[in-house]
């Protein structure tokens, strides 16, 4: 058996193990972030990246408004009270509508 046949079946004997088990909600948080963490050691940075890029796009557009519009250091500067939205419009001189479909 080589070495890619044999971890690809101890992965299935995990995926058909985790269907069959009643898991509580931490059992189950705790197995699918062990189950991510093997994907990620799996996957090739080429597929990261698109995995990244292609189907996080929203995330990383946000972000990315995100510091354009100065709400990262905004919120650092306080961040005891946060900072409102309007506030953050004001100072960016971004359309409040914006501002709030960010949060």
């Amino acid at each position: 058996m080589t070495q890619s046949t044999f971890i690809s079946k101890r992965i299935a004997a995990l995926a058909e193990d985790a269907r069959s088990q009643q898991l509580n909600e931490e059992a189950r948080v705790e197995a699918l972030k062990a189950a991510r963490d093997l994907v990620a050691a799996l996957e090739s940075p080429v597929e990261r990246m698109i995995q990244d890029v292609v189907l996080n796009s929203p995330i990383l557009m946000a972000l990315r408004m995100g510091v354009q519009l100065g709400i990262f250091s905004q919120i650092s500067q306080n961040p005891a009270k946060g900072v409102s939205c309007d506030i953050i419009s004001k100072s960016s001189e971004a359309s409040p509508i914006l501002v709030g479909q960010l949060k």
